[in-house]
């Protein structure tokens, strides 16, 4: 992260994520730390279509180096590969970088690399680079396992800004027996899926908004809580009960939380926790008289 945003061999100019207006912000942090000015965000409309306009792709191409994460943390949100490509298509065009972030892309399924960025790679050789924390799907944070993907001449020249022995042997040999685990890989990709429509379920029981547009697979639960009062008492409550959430103030989303996706026994030890905060059950009871009322009608 802090490669592409110091090394010589990356565009000059600005940093600019997008097109979420909330997204991972270590690459905010490591632009700012390498002196870059930190542009608005592109529009979420580039997410559905990538820039189709004149006028859209010059604005594409304005910053030294855009980030897309993908999927889209927090929000869980995830842009089709065709946006994608338009978007690398006009930075590309105007000689700057497109780094997608793609730590959580190998929890799609076995097939994952055809959704990737990884797959059109070849189209946009020095301005196109793909970057994956490997910690993410093998829970272990502590290890610092990250790999960069690109054009092989932008990979020598980064390589000669690398820190000298950046991941250590110990980490090394983790990431090389947890690749041939496959039972591990085939278990989360076929679990996920119902387990994370079974959280959603529970956050709509407490009348809080899942994110409609995070795919099954994606491996955490984005929810609006409706107010910032209802997102600060689950986040309280969920610390309280032993299962902690992420609490999207931070992200300036002060009214959402982001939940992982667990077992269900612990899905079921939160519910618990949350529908006794008085906060969140006052939310619940308004939303249940709400429907009686619509029902009389």
């Amino acid at each position: 992260i802090d490669l592409v945003m110091r090394a010589p061999a990356s565009p000059k100019g600005g940093f600019r994520a997008g097109p979420y207006a909330a997204a991972y912000m270590e690459y905010e942090r490591a632009a700012k730390a390498a002196g870059r000015e930190v542009l608005s965000p592109l529009d979420e409309r580039f997410a559905v279509d990538g820039p189709k306009t004149e006028e859209e792709r010059a604005r594409a191409g304005e910053a030294g180096v855009t980030v897309v994460i993908h999927p889209n943390s927090p929000t869980g949100d995830v842009m089709g590969l065709d946006a994608l490509e338009a978007l690398a298509a006009a930075i590309h065009a105007a000689g700057k970088m497109l780094v997608v972030d793609e730590s959580f892309m190998p929890f799609l399924g076995p097939d994952w690399r055809a959704a990737s960025a990884l797959a059109i790679l070849d189209k946009f050789p020095g301005s196109l680079v793909v970057i994956n924390s490997w910690t993410k799907l093998w829970s272990c944070p502590g290890l610092r396992i990250g790999s960069m993907v690109a054009d092989p001449a932008l990979i020598k020249e980064m390589k000669k800004q690398q820190t000298p022995w950046s991941v250590n042997t110990a980490a090394q040999d983790f990431t090389v027996a947890a690749c041939a685990d496959v039972a591990y890989l085939e278990k989360t990709w076929s679990t996920l899926p119902d387990w994370k429509t079974r959280q959603e379920d529970l956050m709509r029981a407490l009348a809080f908004t899942p994110n409609p547009r995070s795919p099954a697979w994606v491996p955490w639960v984005f929810v609006e809580c409706h107010s910032p009062e209802a997102a600060a008492a689950a986040n309280a409550a969920a610390l309280a009960a032993g299962c902690p959430v992420r609490y999207c103030k931070s992200f300036g989303l002060p009214s959402c939380i982001r939940l992982g996706v667990r077992d269900p026994k612990f899905q079921d030890v939160l519910q618990d926790a949350l529908l006794k905060d008085p906060v969140i059950a006052k939310g619940v009871a308004a939303r249940g008289a709400a429907a009686n009322g619509d029902a009389k009608h």
